[in-house]
């Protein structure tokens, strides 16, 4: 869960002006602290190391860095300057790596936090100090009292209703929390690169056609995925995973040497002339040329948004031309995507684009390709602009 909060201070990395704002109204809102926690809850927020800790470890440290740091009050911790003395960094270190193995003798739990800094034979200073040796970016901790260094953060409001464990922390970083959030997405699939290249190195080796070869490729990956149990009963089931209130349509502006189209079926190839070249079925574009003369002014964005293709007549519907099929208007518009050409990167395409998408035209050769765009462009502009606002 990620919860975004109104009116929280905001984290300066180059300033720690901002700093006890942020550990103040953390505080108001998260604890690690077992005081006010049932026998309950206190068993649920408690870590317990198993297999999944280790998991592509060589050594025996816990992945999730537990236990956690005490700490005398909430504090954030900044890496170590670039300039920091090699000798005093090494020095750190050690301390660090001393620090970690008192902290997983049981009878640190029963120290205070004044008793812990004695044992280790530090200063609070030296002790901040090891920690930052170990970090690549602004850190937060909690308050946290020895006893307490196996218990995830929580927040008393929502553990009391939610009666389970959980795991709240304060986001300093937006990116880090970004890509946390992605690969928790993604999760599931890890690991699938490697089957799939697999799959790969079989069809290399082996004479199947591309056809089989894809579909290799897609039934291994469909097999592979992990899925939840509602994402199988809707795949079962057939129901679309997600809706949109909005319907979206494509609109090929690439060059025309660019397009992909398809290939008409076999059994039409065959009913053409031996001379013929109309091998590819229609798309958008064609059927746009085609529109009849009462749409003679909309422009390929408007028709596009507007009116939907189908080869069967309704009482509704308008022909086009050359018995190409037909076309409705729709009671609702849809929103149009392009390729959308850059004019500081590609003047031309986007002159192309803009010409092709907002004026009206019937044959995009004559009107468009072999006219002077720029000129074209210019003497357009008005309704180009007009047409792009709507």
């Amino acid at each position: 869960m990620l919860l975004w909060l109104k009116d929280v201070p905001s984290f300066n990395i180059d300033s720690i002006e901002s700093d006890q704002e942020i550990c103040d109204f953390v505080d108001s809102i998260v604890t690690c602290s077992t005081d006010n926690l049932s026998d309950n809850l206190v068993k649920m927020q408690t870590h317990h190391h198993s297999h999944t800790c280790y998991k592509g470890r060589k050594n025996s440290q816990c992945r999730f860095n537990i236990p956690y740091y005490p700490m005398r009050c909430t504090t954030i911790l900044r890496p170590l300057p670039e300039d920091f003395p090699g000798q005093q960094r090494k020095k750190y270190e050690k301390i660090l790596e001393l620090v970690k193995q008192q902290l997983t003798d049981k009878d640190t739990m029963k120290m205070s936090y004044k008793i812990l800094l004695h044992t280790l034979n530090i200063h609070q200073d030296e002790y901040l100090l090891a920690i930052r040796t170990s970090l690549s970016k602004p850190q937060l901790y909690l308050r946290r009292d020895p006893k307490d260094i196996l218990i995830s953060p929580y927040c008393k409001k929502i553990i009391d209703l939610m009666r389970s464990n959980i795991n709240i922390q304060f986001v300093l970083d937006a990116f880090g929390a970004a890509t946390y959030i992605i690969d928790y997405i993604n999760k599931s699939n890890r690991g699938m690169s490697q089957i799939l290249k697999e799959v790969l190195q079989q069809i290399r080796e082996g004479k199947d056609s591309l056809r089989k070869g894809l579909t290799k490729i897609s039934n291994t990956f469909y097999n592979n995925s992990e899925l939840s149990i509602q994402e199988a009963c809707y795949n079962i089931l057939q129901i679309p995973l997600s809706k949109s209130s909005e319907e979206c349509v494509f609109i090929p502006t690439f060059p025309m040497a660019e397009r992909v189209r398809l290939v008409k079926s076999q059994n039409k190839l065959e009913e053409l002339d031996e001379d013929s070249t109309e091998i590819f079925e229609s798309g958008l574009i064609e059927h746009y040329a085609n529109r009849p003369d009462s749409l003679k002014h909309e422009s390929l964005a408007e028709f596009a948004a507007n009116f939907t293709y189908s080869s069967v007549h309704t009482k509704t519907s308008l022909p086009l031309k050359n018995n190409s099929g037909y076309v409705t208007r729709r009671s609702k518009s849809r929103v149009i995507r392009y390729r959308n050409y850059h004019y500081e990167i590609d003047p031309q395409n986007y002159l192309r684009e803009n010409l092709m998408l907002f004026m009206p035209w019937t044959n995009e050769i004559n009107d468009i390709l072999d006219k002077d765009m720029e000129q074209l462009f210019a003497s357009h502009s008005h309704t180009i602009n007009e047409k792009k606002i709507i």
